[in-house]
């Protein structure tokens, strides 16, 4: 890793791993250890939640651009060591949370990909990065379920703070209409 470039994002933007592309890896077990390294990251950087769910699903059966993109990941750690998640108390401590989707994400299910980050006082709270169990027929449909969650998780923290002011982003305004 010495002699490689750093990488500004952890994964290439539209990039789309399937299983059987590529050559088989002569030792998975390398890729396996990895991506559960970059599980234990996923604690405190929650920007590498997404890349590290799409790579944990080639666990079985690993190929060269997925050795690939879990090299990409480590690039953009090199580039962005030291970084931490520094609570500064900000003169109101306020609840914000960023919601998406992308709709029809895996080719062999056609279930989408939702994914929310949750900030108090513009610190990280919580993030997840999750398949649906259902397929969406839309991507409003797709776009409501993500916002569900994200509001779920949400109500957890008003039950406890309930003065607390809040905002919920959506990258579309589809769901605001459902």
């Amino acid at each position: 890793m010495t002699g490689t470039r750093p990488a500004a994002f952890p994964m290439e933007q539209h990039l789309r791993l399937s299983p059987d592309n590529g050559a088989e890896l002569v030792d998975p077990s390398s890729y396996r250890w990895l991506v559960g390294c970059m599980l234990y990251l996923t604690i405190t950087c929650p920007e590498l939640s997404y890349p590290v769910h799409v790579l944990s699903q080639f666990m079985q059966c690993p190929r060269q651009p997925h050795w690939d993109a879990a090299i990409r990941v480590l690039r953009y750690l090199k580039q962005n060591l030291g970084r931490d998640l520094l609570f500064k108390p900000p003169s109101t401590l306020s609840l914000t949370a960023y919601c998406d989707s992308d709709w029809a994400t895996c080719s062999q299910s056609r279930r989408s990909l939702s994914g929310y980050f949750i900030s108090l006082g513009g610190c990280p709270i919580s993030w997840k990065t999750k398949r649906e169990t259902t397929v969406a027929r839309s991507l409003a449909e797709a776009e409501h379920r993500s916002m569900a969650s994200t509001t779920a998780t949400e109500l957890t923290f008003f039950s406890r703070h309930p003065s607390a002011p809040r905002s919920i982003y959506c990258a579309t305004t589809w769901p605001h209409f459902i």
